[in-house]
């Protein structure tokens, strides 16, 4: 591969050379170049320090050093003891007495719902509502602390639609039997 510009160089080379070279210019040239030369001259370079080394070597040990202790921090933090603090305390009192009180109302309604013979994707669902707050509970269990409080918040939210949907379902339930009671006393007459 070749060049472009020693090509056009090349074929344009007669055109460059117009001007002839005075005689004797290069013994001037010569000349000044041995007049500008100081005989047995020795440069001296600058003395290496080995402080750019020292710099270096005490980067990589400070380096070393601190990813060591981050090591250590880490591996003391995943084997040290969780101890309960209040919050976490009140936090699993308040799942109690929330469990509790949304149990109670929640039993209730499915003695209702049962008493009524509901459709048995109702209970389906239902059940999988119970599978998913055993799901929470656990995840509530082994998380971390910051996110314990959306857990918590999502298993009261499962707590309350469950409720929820019972309620619904029986007040479907109702107005469907009162639908039929009064179809047949409009057939009876």
């Amino acid at each position: 591969m070749s060049d472009p510009i020693e090509d056009w160089l090349a074929q344009h080379r007669k055109d460059l050379d117009t001007e002839l070279v005075p005689k004797g210019l290069w013994d001037k040239i010569q000349n000044n170049l041995e007049q500008n030369v100081l005989p047995n001259r020795l440069i001296a370079l600058p003395k290496t320090t080995h402080l750019k080394w020292y710099r270096a070597a005490a980067a990589a040990i400070l380096l070393i050093a601190m990813s060591t202790g981050a090591g250590w921090w880490v591996r003391d933090a995943q084997t040290m003891p969780i101890v309960e603090t209040h919050s976490e305390v009140e936090i699993t009192d308040d799942l109690q007495k929330a469990k509790a009180f949304y149990d109670e109302k929640i039993n209730v309604k499915v003695a209702e719902l049962e008493a009524k013979n509901p459709d048995p994707s109702v209970m389906a669902d239902l059940k999988q509502l119970d599978e998913v707050q055993l799901e929470l509970r656990r995840e509530l269990e082994i998380a971390p602390r910051s996110s314990r409080e959306e857990i918590l918040r999502t298993l009261m939210e499962n707590y309350h639609h469950k409720l929820s949907i019972l309620e619904r379902v029986l007040e479907y339930s109702e107005q469907n039997a009162e639908e039929k009671s009064n179809r047949r006393q409009n057939e009876r007459l």
